[in-house]
């Protein structure tokens, strides 16, 4: 599943990074391994485009199932600041590391 793009420590330009969740044929799957990273994506999506609360309640049912996703568990937190909070209009959903 897509998790987000940062650029690393120290660097200017943004990597796009991704998290394995295991190999699985589509035709095995069960609807939760197909519909986990495809709601994961959607809440990114929102995300990106700046509809907090859409992005909120999408981690928030990843959550649901699973409390312990930490990459879900960080969105829906930062959804929830941004929405209380907006940013500048030149917001990019590109996220900063400050440290290593």
């Amino acid at each position: 599943r897509p998790l987000g793009s940062f650029p690393p420590a120290g660097n200017a330009r943004a990597v796009s990074f991704v998290a394995l969740l295991g190999c699985w044929r589509e035709a095995d799957a069960d609807s939760e391994q197909r519909d986990r990273p495809r709601e994961f994506a959607a809440g990114l999506a929102a995300f990106s485009e700046r509809r907090w609360e859409d992005g909120a309640e999408a981690f928030a049912r990843l959550l649901a199932v699973d409390p312990d996703d930490g990459p879900s568990s960080f969105y829906a937190a930062r959804c929830k600041q941004l929405a209380l909070r907006p940013p500048a209009a030149d917001w990019s959903a590109t996220l900063r590391i400050e440290s290593k």
